[in-house]
């Protein structure tokens, strides 16, 4: 019985009452159709719950559109969303502009939140269609996508590609509230690859591949030439924290340049005046040991969570890495840093005993018992620790097996 119906409670008792004057007044010969009687209502009962389980169910789900829907509105329509922010995208010569517009491009597409009016496979398919209608219009001549992979471009076509490569992965944050999923346009287009090897493998059939993964592998050529441009674009933030080159020009041109010594010019003047072909040509000094502690991080959390995965998840689903040789050569090139002075052993143990009296007093602030020698020793072996997993993370992408370099013509 569902207590919580009172309908369905006042049923059952008015039943059992009635069941028990038959059994009273008409005697044993009345049982039998009685107990028939209770149980065609037990099954009458059983079926209400059923019902109202159900419609709790569906005001539920009507509940999770509903506020869905509303979110939707809050955002604003999605199609304008996306027409502005191309629009936007174009117009603005900041990179990272570009990169934000790219990002609302991306989120604002129906298949981030599907709310039951479609269903997924079609919203899908909309956005694929609609995403390669998108980046086919920046896009160069096939036969310049399979031989060169820019790091860095002056083309405004190309900067919008990179801009919509970076931002692939964009999730909308109501996709994760209201689905529990996080799916974007980055993981439609490695499945899709993933669909294709499968399929060349003889795993599947061609019967097997949903149609909006169909419509992406129609589009191979630029669909791999994204994810290059994405990879390369990565490592590129990276050099360029450390070099400042995406400042100086197209790499293109900079590697024509021709070697000069320059002297008493710093890395950037020298790379401004003849190119970074100066950094490919000779070995340099990079710029690490000037950054700050996170300046190196964020230059290692660029390469960890943008270039390593992007490249893993091309290498899985049949696809070869192809990286601006320019780039990959300057670098190979760059003179090791040399380390900050550290403190000992003994430095370092008298001052984690200190921080701990600190941490134990609640102090946030420098105290008179650490001087300012020993807050540039602890700065020291962070700084240290920072650069040796910038170089890890840079040998290990230059070492990716199966790495393709992109040379400039």
């Amino acid at each position: 019985m569902n207590s919580k119906n009172p309908f369905l409670s006042r049923l059952l008792v008015f039943g059992v009452s009635v069941s028990t004057s038959v059994v009273l007044l008409s005697g044993c010969s009345k049982v039998k159709k009685a107990e028939n009687n209770m149980d065609k209502m037990a099954v009458t009962t059983e079926s209400m719950s059923t019902t109202t389980n159900t419609m709790s169910s569906q005001m539920k789900d009507l509940y999770n559109i509903t506020s869905a829907t509303v979110t939707l509105l809050k955002q604003g329509d999605a199609a304008s969303i996306r027409r502005e922010s191309i629009k936007e995208m174009e117009e603005t010569k900041s990179m990272p502009m570009k990169i934000s517009s790219a990002a609302h491009f991306l989120a604002a597409m129906e298949f981030q939140l599907n709310i039951g009016i479609k269903s997924r496979e079609t919203l899908a398919e909309e956005g694929i269609d609609e995403f390669f209608k998108v980046v086919k219009s920046y896009a160069p001549h096939p036969s310049q996508m399979k031989t060169r992979i820019p790091a860095i471009s002056e083309d405004p076509g190309i900067e919008n590609l990179q801009a919509i490569a970076v931002a692939l992965h964009k999730v909308n944050s109501s996709q994760v509230v209201f689905k529990g999923t996080n799916e974007s346009m980055l993981s439609l287009l490695t499945q899709s690859l993933g669909y294709e090897l499968q399929r060349d493998l003889g795993i599947i059939s061609d019967e097997d591949i949903p149609v909006w993964a169909k419509h992406a592998l129609e589009n191979r050529t630029i669909l791999e030439y994204i994810l290059q441009l994405r990879i390369n674009f990565f490592l590129t933030m990276a050099f360029d924290t450390f070099t400042g080159v995406s400042k100086m020009g197209a790499l293109d041109k900079a590697v024509l340049a021709s070697k000069a010594d320059i002297p008493g010019k710093n890395l950037i003047e020298k790379i401004a005046l003849k190119g970074i072909g100066i950094l490919v040509q000779d070995k340099w000094d990079s710029l690490i040991p000037n950054l700050s502690r996170d300046e190196i991080d964020f230059a290692s959390r660029v390469i960890e969570k943008g270039v390593i995965p992007t490249m893993g998840l091309m290498q899985r689903n049949g696809v070869r890495p192809t990286l601006d040789g320019v780039i990959v050569k300057a670098l190979s090139n760059m003179n090791m840093p040399a380390k900050q002075e550290e403190p000992t052993a003994e430095e370092l143990e008298l001052i984690q005993t200190k921080v701990e009296t600190l941490k134990a007093e609640g102090m946030t602030t420098l105290s008179e018992n650490i001087s300012s020698q020993e807050l540039s020793l602890l700065r020291a072996k962070s700084h240290n620790e920072s650069v040796e997993k910038l170089l890890g993370l840079l040998g290990k992408t230059m070492k990716t097996p199966g790495l393709q370099l992109s040379m400039p013509n």
